[in-house]
């Protein structure tokens, strides 16, 4: 007698199904991955604003050993000299060190490196991208280096995030023109950290500086 044996099911899947497979998931992670990337950088531009918020509250104390100032615009050079923040000399970014203590504060989590910026007079380089607003450390008017001289404290930038350069500028560039956005990372969602003379640090959007209707004046302070 010959015996007939029950065919067994099938094992694994079709060429189709696997197509269906990685196409699902394909577009499951066009969907989440920019979402994860938006919530990545929404804790680093949290930290970032963390940041200035401690260098906005070691000015204002720097400010209360000195004569209710901020640091005036300096650098010097001194052969050798590094303190990690300020290299070949001391620069006045120097001057808020010992009330930090703290050099990793000085660098954003959404730009690595942390850009450098040479003094060409001096041969001093800073290493920082959170710059002072230059009509707070500027010994000249119009300035707002005195807390006196300060009119509307929460409205009048301190230090902002800049880069490759010395001090930070403000004001509305228009078209054809780079100045000063080129100098302004715009790296947490369209937008960058700013920290004002009266201690509090807010996320500004870039068009606050890219429209004719910018809200801030050329001397950072919010019109």
């Amino acid at each position: 007698m010959f015996r007939i044996t029950p065919s067994r099911g099938r094992s694994g899947f079709t060429l189709i199904e696997l197509l269906v497979v990685i196409a699902i998931i394909a577009i499951l992670a066009a969907i989440l991955f920019p979402v994860f990337a938006k919530a990545r950088e929404k804790a680093r531009q949290s930290s970032c604003l963390s940041n200035l918020k401690q260098l906005g509250l070691a000015c204002l104390q720097y400010a209360q050993d000195y004569d209710e100032c901020f640091p005036y615009y300096y650098h010097f050079a001194v052969a050798g000299y590094n303190d990690g923040l300020s290299a070949n000399g001391i620069s006045d970014y120097s001057g808020l060190l010992p009330y930090v203590k703290n050099l990793q504060i000085f660098g954003c989590p959404s730009l690595r490196p942390t850009p450098t910026y040479t003094y060409t007079s001096s041969g001093v380089v800073i290493t920082t991208n959170y710059l002072f607003n230059y009509y707070i450390h500027l010994n000249g008017p119009p300035s707002y280096n005195a807390i006196g001289a300060i009119t509307s404290p929460a409205q009048t930038v301190l230090m902002a995030e800049y880069r490759g350069y010395h001090s930070a500028f403000f004001g509305y560039a228009p078209p054809g023109t780079n100045w000063p956005l080129s100098y302004m990372p715009f790296s947490h969602n369209d937008g960058i950290n700013i920290v004002y003379t009266d201690g509090h640090a807010k996320w500004e959007s870039k068009g606050s500086f890219t429209t004719a209707t910018s809200v801030f004046d050329q001397y950072g302070v919010r019109k």
